[in-house]
């Protein structure tokens, strides 16, 4: 059993940004997915190019941590982590705001190690935290619960070797 830890709340405001702070001195990437079957604004648009700098990858494919399409496809980018990128993620104002049609979607961040330390199902008004090390690093910011992940789960949230 591996085990999750649940936002319990969102974080919104000043422990967003002091949250997302955390993540990018702490992690090597984040992910954002564009859902192909999905309208997104100009600014949305917009929004995607203020980080074309900090890509790292660009895939289409069915899944992401924590989502498995069924029959659609998504463009899933992948951008290092970089303090410059903190006015750009903090825009939103709320982890829970990544919904088209105004941005892109399903915010995650990547360790080190490539497995994922934040999964996000924004439509779902889902969060979780993938690592025990982040989960102590931000327990003092955001209430956490712990879940445990059956075996039959491990590929959803990316955490399948």
């Amino acid at each position: 059993m591996t085990t999750l830890y649940r936002l319990r709340s969102e974080p919104a405001g000043t422990v967003y940004e002091r949250f997302l702070r955390y993540l990018l001195l702490k992690e090597r990437a984040f992910g954002l997915v564009w859902r192909e079957q999905l309208r997104f604004t100009e600014d949305a648009k917009n929004f995607g190019q203020l980080l074309t700098p900090f890509r790292i990858a660009h895939r289409r494919t069915d899944h992401w941590p924590g989502t498995k399409l069924i029959g659609h496809y998504a463009i899933v980018e992948t951008y290092r982590c970089d303090m410059a990128v903190l006015p750009i993620l903090s825009a939103p104002g709320r982890l829970i705001a990544w919904l088209q049609p105004k941005y892109p979607e399903d915010l995650h961040f990547v360790s080190k190690t490539g497995f994922p330390s934040l999964i996000t199902v924004a439509h779902d008004e889902d969060a979780w935290i993938a690592s025990r090390e982040v989960a102590r690093g931000v327990s003092q910011l955001i209430p956490l619960e712990k879940e445990a992940l059956g075996h039959e789960d491990h590929k959803i949230f990316g955490l399948e070797a």
